[in-house]
């Protein structure tokens, strides 16, 4: 069987997949950009909008400002401990009961392990 000519070598799966891919990869290129020109607009109105307020934060003093929201480090060991014994008591939960392997029909009894 020979190779296509012509229209018929536009119809070949190859050519198929290949205009295909071509076309995906333009409509993505094109998908891409107007992505970034809306980012890009954005981008400005967020800017626009704080611009305004820039200045007021440059003129407060640095205590104003806190740095991080720092939490006691006595109630994170405590919160950890509380994890801790509750993961413990899961997994001696878990120890207590037994494995059911397959599943279990009112019709057949169990059904073998998979």
């Amino acid at each position: 069987m020979g190779e296509a000519d012509g229209p018929l070598k536009e119809l070949t799966p190859s050519a198929l997949l290949l205009q295909a891919l071509e076309g995906m990869r333009t409509r993505a290129e094109q998908r891409q950009s107007t992505e970034l020109a809306s980012l890009r607009r954005l981008q400005i109105d967020v800017l626009d909008d704080f611009l305004p307020f820039q200045d007021a934060l440059e003129e407060l003093p640095i205590a104003a400002v806190p740095a991080a929201h720092e939490r006691n480090p006595v109630a994170i060991s405590a919160e950890l401990r509380a994890a801790k014994d509750r993961s413990a008591a899961l997994r001696q939960e878990l120890v207590q009961h037994s494995v059911r392997r397959g599943r279990r029909t009112v019709s057949r009894g169990e059904c073998p392990a998979p």
